[in-house]
């Protein structure tokens, strides 16, 4: 069979089918690469984007990428191995009247094409291999690797051309379907193959549309027609149910010589012109333009997928925010429970002083700067050469201890009600949206004997040992009630007295104020500070009103319970917090950078 194909090799005198990518984006397709190498095994449409990277258009922008890979796919017993075979001139792919032969990818192309594959890896779109003895048996065998084309050569084929025969795209083989898709994923032009039994059928139809929907060139063949008018209605409506206009469109009436393979299968113009379906393939005039369209195909294809890809992650991130705040929140609750027990009294001490200072004359400070060396300098003194005797117990109960023994009333509560929202058997939103390893970490977590426990103890131990880190912004507040509660009250001498009072008297910071709001019992008691520490506060209280100390304690609770929380989620999810906010803010950057590459692959 004669192939009207000029020659555009490295002797023609226009090679016109030798380049079509005008714009090189291949150091942009290598970005994309990098940033999505890290998902390959663990998503699959990233696993797919990767795929058609590293199969379609990095050999399409590596230069020198002049064949044209035309693939013929559509339902069982639609005729796909009898046009291959026609078309090549040879029995290379099984057709049987009942369908469904074909196993595998079969593909026929000039010796010299193929050297030039496998000589040049950049080039080469599928894993080629050579076909041996009986072809047509060989394509019946399934194959482990779907991308894989047995290929036959011949030297009668054009030198630019790669044709290739596809499994039923249809069939129940989930390898059958994988086969055909691998060859869509490469394909420069894509012969779609129907008959009056299948152009309407809905799966055919989707499976098409969603190929073709990026602009993909295809060329339609309604086989087995009736009669060329119901082909070419039929033609129409499969057309614009797919959405992409064919190339051009082609028919054949039913034959049986031709399904039992006694006849080649050699379909008709349908828009009236004598063309063959061999004069549309591989007219040179319309190669380019074809390379050029499978080429802008495939990169929307890939925009959309790193869009869709972008959107995933997106969601995965937030999906992973949305659990460390369900946890937060408990841990919030319990925080500020926690907090609320008891405030440092230091700053609180050390904000009267400064604003006692600010605020009087400059013999007052000098005579408070005075008692201040004095009581520093006594505090110098060893214990034991005071004859100081055991700290009694009131001193001994520090803010700290007072935290731990809130910590341990509330722990049970809290550690409950994170079990129930985010546990194995959760039923929460968020833990229910959860990606399987996302679960796998939070059960390490929240499941076990002894978890709740140790969370609890790892909890306490972190209250012990880390002082609260906001002393100093919790000072400055304090000492914005004092000013205003002075200004309120005005200046008296009762005030200047206890400043001087609060001059010598050391308050650690971890002394501790507790405040009942209630109206039971006392409305303030001290610790950590001795008798005269409790004397202390209680004057503040008096002489300042009750509102600026419960004010005090309200902004206390606030700022500790913040940190109170961080304590309780990194105690009591010592794996899945870290792996979340990890996720998060990964998830996240890298959908930023994937939209960012889909804009760098959009149309200037």
């Amino acid at each position: 069979m004669p192939w009207n194909t000029p020659d555009c090799g490295e002797n023609a005198a226009t090679p016109v089918c030798c380049s079509v990518v005008t714009t090189d984006y291949s150091s942009t397709f290598r970005e994309v690469l990098a940033a999505l190498e890290p998902l390959r095994d663990r998503n699959q449409d990233a696993a797919a984007a990767l795929d058609l990277l590293e199969r379609d258009l990095l050999p399409r922008s590596a230069g020198g990428d002049t064949y044209l890979v035309v693939g013929i796919v559509g339902p069982n017993n639609a005729g796909k191995s009898a046009l291959f075979n026609a078309l090549t001139g040879r029995n290379l792919s099984p057709s049987m009247p009942t369908g469904g032969a074909t196993r595998r990818l079969v593909g026929a192309l000039h010796p010299d094409l193929l050297k030039k594959l496998q000589s040049e890896p950049t080039l080469t779109r599928f894993r080629v291999r050579e076909l041996t003895n009986v072809p047509a048996r060989q394509a019946t065998e399934p194959t482990e690797d779907p991308t894989e084309v047995l290929v036959a050569t011949d030297p009668a084929l054009p030198k630019h051309v790669m044709l290739i025969d596809t499994p039923d795209f249809d069939s129940i083989l989930d390898d059958n379907r994988l086969a055909s898709e691998s060859l869509l994923a490469v394909a420069d032009l894509v012969i779609g193959v129907v008959t009056r039994h299948s152009y309407q059928n809905r799966a055919v139809v989707e499976f098409l549309e969603s190929w073709f929907a990026h602009g993909r060139p295809w060329i339609l063949v309604y086989n087995e027609a009736t009669d060329r008018d119901t082909a070419g209605a039929h033609a129409g409506k499969l057309a614009s149910d797919v959405g992409t206009p064919p190339l051009a469109r082609f028919w054949a009436p039913h034959d049986l010589q031709v399904q039992i393979g006694n006849r080649p299968l050699m379909p008709l113009d349908l828009d009236g012109d004598e063309r063959t379906l061999q004069d549309v393939l591989f007219d040179l005039d319309e190669i380019t333009e074809v390379k050029a369209r499978a080429f802008e195909a495939a990169q929307a294809r890939l925009r959309d997928a790193l869009g869709a890809l972008a959107e995933s992650l997106h969601d995965q991130s937030n999906e992973a925010r949305a659990i460390l705040d369900v946890a937060a929140e408990s841990a919030g609750h319990t925080g500020v429970r926690v907090a609320s027990s008891a405030m440092p009294s230091g700053p609180f001490a050390e904000a009267f002083r400064n604003v006692l200072d600010r605020r009087t004359n400059f013999l007052s400070r000098g005579w408070r700067q005075t008692l201040r060396q004095l009581r520093l300098g006594i505090e110098s003194v060893p214990r034991a050469l005071l004859g100081r005797g055991e700290r009694n117990e009131q001193e001994d109960l520090r803010l700290e201890k007072i935290e731990g023994e809130a910590l341990r009333t509330a722990w049970p509560a809290f550690w409950e009600d994170l079990v129930r929202d985010l546990g194995p058997e959760a039923r929460h939103a968020a833990r229910a949206r959860a990606a399987a390893e996302v679960a796998v970490v939070l059960d390490r977590d929240l499941a076990g004997e002894g978890r709740a426990e140790a969370a609890r103890a790892s909890a306490a131990d972190a209250i012990q040992s880390k002082p609260p880190a906001k002393i100093d912004s919790f000072r400055q507040e304090c000492e914005t009630l004092v000013e205003n509660a002075l200004d309120d009250r005005g200046f008296d001498i009762d005030i200047q007295a206890a400043a001087d009072v609060a001059t010598l008297v050391p308050i650690a910071l971890a002394a501790a104020v507790i405040v009942n709001t209630a109206g039971l019992g006392s409305d303030v008691a001290a610790a950590g500070g001795g008798a005269v520490s409790t004397f202390l506060v209680e004057k503040y209280y008096h002489l300042l009103g009750r509102d600026v100390l419960v004010e005090a304690q309200r902004r206390w609770t606030e700022m500790r319970g913040a940190e109170l929380s961080a304590i309780l989620v990194a105690s009591s999810l010592p794996q899945a917090a870290p792996y979340l906010r990890d996720a998060a803010a990964g998830n996240a950057e890298l959908a930023e950078r994937l939209r960012q590459l889909g804009r760098k692959l959009s149309p200037s």
